[in-house]
């Protein structure tokens, strides 16, 4: 679509939920076909690498995995 923001290509975001231990978010990715690109200071954001060529789908696996309360694409933030 193009007059759809513009995100960072084959990455999400995805916001732990309190009280999911770290090994459980990491294994949640790698099930869903990503990895860890950065993780926030904090713990909670999370920006995913997808590996998979269905990013809806890998998306959609993370929030079914009850370990992320919001999965989103990586939104790039154009400062004008």
């Amino acid at each position: 679509m193009p007059d759809s923001p513009e995100h960072e290509p084959n990455q999400i975001l995805a916001m732990v939920k309190q009280g999911v231990t770290e090994e459980n978010a990491k294994n949640a990715i790698t099930d869903a076909g990503g990895s860890i690109l950065k993780t926030s200071s904090n713990g909670r954001l999370t920006a995913i690498l997808i590996h998979t060529s269905n990013i809806e789908s890998t998306m959609k696996h993370l929030i079914n995995s009850d370990c992320f309360q919001a999965v989103q694409l990586n939104y790039l933030n154009k400062r004008q």
